[in-house]
């Protein structure tokens, strides 16, 4: 509202001034607006990339980091952080993109703020040189100029935050919509693994299970140090 009620004194002000350099500065102002909202649209999609490209990049370095222990183990640390490097890479050039598309918004934001009053200010120099008293008119352009801005501003990061939240949204609807499709097996009396070798690539390192038992209603605690295996079981169970 106080956006509205700015322009309307603004452009009443201007056209009182001169009727050409009213539809001047409308019809540039409705451009660069326009273009805003254009880039505005396209700066959403490339929030969405950029999201999806961080989380790939924190869950292949949380996983690193929480693995710790096991890659040692593997004996291959550079496969591990030429994967991070690569998917740190990808993060970075999305993120450039993103902060392009707001860097030119903001950019035709004061393009937008600034062209009418700078050419108000023009009109009104020139009437002040021809004898007119247009002091009033200066300060009247130069305080709504401040306001304006600081305005447009918050006007700005509003929108960008309604995109963003839209996109975390979405984002978390396709997780826990796709959160897991496994079956749940509700009847069963054992499960039970022999002779399980679980092998790692470029590793001597070889998980071996003989036998192991689960009877329905037991209660079983997989316990070791990290690097052990103790996941590689669970997952191989589920």
């Amino acid at each position: 509202m106080s956006i509205i009620i700015t322009f309307i004194f603004l452009f009443y002000t201007l056209y009182k001034q001169s009727i050409v350099l009213f539809i001047g500065s409308f019809i540039t102002s409705s451009i660069c607006l326009f273009l805003s909202i254009r880039i505005l649209k396209k700066a959403n999609k490339q929030v969405e990339t950029l999201y999806d490209q961080e989380y790939e990049y924190s869950s292949v370095y949380n996983d690193f980091i929480s693995n710790i222990r096991t890659v040692k183990l593997l004996n291959d640390d550079n496969y591990f952080i030429n994967k991070i490097s690569k998917e740190g890479k990808k993060c970075y050039r999305e993120h450039k993109k993103y902060v392009k598309y707001y860097s030119i918004e903001e950019a035709l934001r004061n393009i937008l703020i600034v062209i009418p009053f700078f050419l108000g200010l023009i009109k009104a120099a020139i009437d002040l040189s021809n004898g007119i008293d247009t002091l009033g008119i200066i300060t009247f352009y130069i305080s709504l100029h401040v306001e304006m801005g600081f305005v447009f501003e918050q006007l700005s990061r509003t929108i960008i935050s309604c995109y963003e939240l839209k996109v975390i949204k979405n984002k978390l609807k396709s997780i826990f919509k796709n959160l897991d499709n496994r079956k749940e097996l509700k009847f069963f009396n054992e499960i039970v693994l022999s002779n399980v070798i679980i092998e790692y690539p470029k590793s001597n390192l070889k998980i071996k299970v003989d036998k192991f038992m689960i009877n329905k209603n037991d209660k079983i605690a997989i316990t070791g140090q990290s690097g052990q295996g103790k996941i590689s079981i669970i997952n191989l169970i589920l």
